[in-house]
């Protein structure tokens, strides 16, 4: 500020004045002493008369002597208006201005609630304890004050002390816990999977859920309903229900078991050979997926075992023979998808042989959806096999197995209802649960 001067040789100056740059800078009219003056650019130039940009700062206007020298106009407060905010005085700078900022004590409307500045309207935070002053208060000579504004303890010339956080969470936590939060927000997959755990524990160890002989019964308590001593009730014979149908899925999911088994060898074994070597080989072996598919999974069961005999055996690989096709078409295509990717390109092009690169990089990657494909299939065969044993294929009497238990209740229909609906719910409650988890298992694989 002050009085400025440009350097006659400075090229700032030959570009703003032109040819006359270098001549001195004078103050406008009327600028005096704290105010400020014209800047460097503005106001009259020596020797020349153009236009002043901006005029010099001047002091306050005294023609309003009723008014402070340094106070604010009284102005409406709020939309409505229906207040005035008293005008006062702020503190002067020294130099004919104000300092910004409100001054202590501000405003002289009440309090709307505790703690909160004059002025201030309800539902903003509290305003701050006051600080000690330096080198006072409880901490004792030295200034060695405490603070402890918004929960930092400070002593006066230290550092602030937070308080501790909270310890940081683990990988293996964070993981424990998504694991967790997965199954609670779905309880019906955790009802599903705790349906089908007790039918596995009641097939290998019935041990663990009954004592009671399922071939040996009492003929005094014989066709006797539901009760704390029988849960099922009794059948013709007096044996007890419950007993019979846990020692019965032991049959049950052993032929379920070799069904699937032997329809997920050999599908995909036809649909490996299929999709690896195309061609011909191709075209015949899907040729007999399609007529496998276009007979009835029920007829051609029952055409198989009438042939081999009956048997739990003879009926599981009935079945099996009938999901030959489907696991064969899965697997064919996904041994197509996997034959073309970059890494299998790459294992033929170092050299590597053809079925080398079949078992060891096409059927590992392909046998995923295989997979999937054979728990949405245990369901099925859960019922096929129950119905061919409910047409008296299955186990000869009196071997418990679900479907025949459903069979030898159907002439007790109308006395005895406990003798079909418990079984047959058993098998709903296995294929349902069953079909449950291979749902959740489908959706996390794709």
């Amino acid at each position: 500020m002050g009085r400025h001067r440009v350097a006659r040789d400075h090229p700032g100056a030959a570009r703003r004045f032109g040819a006359g740059a270098g001549l001195r800078q004078e103050p406008a009219d009327g600028a005096g002493r704290a105010l400020r003056r014209d800047g460097l650019g503005q106001g009259r130039l020596a020797g020349q008369s153009p236009p002043r940009a901006r005029g010099a700062q001047r002091g306050a206007a005294t023609a309003d002597g009723a008014r402070a020298a340094a106070g604010q106009p009284a102005r409406r407060l709020g939309g409505g208006g229906e207040r005035l905010l008293p005008h006062r005085a702020r503190p002067d700078d020294g130099h004919g201005g104000q300092l910004p900022g409100h001054p202590d004590g501000v405003g002289d409307r009440e309090l709307r609630g505790a703690g909160v500045r004059a002025g201030q309207p309800a539902g903003r935070p509290p305003r701050p304890a006051a600080r000690p002053p330096a080198g006072g208060g409880a901490g004792g000579a030295g200034g060695a004050g405490v603070n402890g504004v918004n929960g930092v303890t400070r002593v006066a010339g230290t550092a602030p002390h937070q308080a501790p956080s909270p310890p940081a969470v683990t990988p293996e936590a964070g993981r424990l816990a998504a694991r967790l939060g997965y199954w609670l927000r779905r309880p019906g997959l955790v009802l599903s999977v705790l349906v089908v755990g007790a039918v596995l524990t009641a097939a290998i160890l019935p041990e663990l859920f009954t004592s009671r002989d399922p071939l040996t019964g009492v003929p005094a308590e014989k066709l006797r309903g539901p009760s704390a001593e029988h849960p099922f009730g009794t059948d013709q014979l007096g044996r007890d229900l419950f007993a019979r149908t846990v020692h019965g899925a032991a049959l049950s999911l052993r032929a379920t078991s070799l069904a699937v088994a032997v329809g997920l060898v050999a599908g995909s074994a036809m649909g490996l050979l299929a999709g690896a070597l195309g061609g011909r080989v191709d075209d015949v072996l899907m040729r007999c997926a399609d007529v496998l598919l276009a007979i009835p999974a029920l007829l051609l069961s029952l055409a198989i075992v009438t042939a081999l005999g009956f048997g739990t055996t003879r009926v599981a690989i009935a079945v099996g023979v009938t999901s030959v096709a489907g696991f064969a078409r899965v697997m064919r295509a996904e041994v197509l998808r996997v034959r073309g990717t970059v890494y299998v390109e790459a294992a033929h092009a170092a050299g590597a042989r053809r079925h080398s690169v079949l078992l060891r990089h096409v059927l590992p990657n392909a046998a995923g959806p295989v997979l999937v494909f054979a728990a949405v299939e245990f369901g099925a065969v859960v019922l096929a096999v129950s119905a061919l044993s409910f047409l008296g294929y299955g186990a000869e009497p009196p071997t418990p197995e679900w479907g025949s238990l459903v069979s030898e209740g159907r002439d007790y229909l109308a006395g005895a209802w406990w003798l079909t609906t418990f079984p047959g719910l058993t098998i709903a409650a296995t294929v349902l649960a069953a079909n449950r988890i291979a749902r959740a298992w489908e959706g996390e694989e794709r």
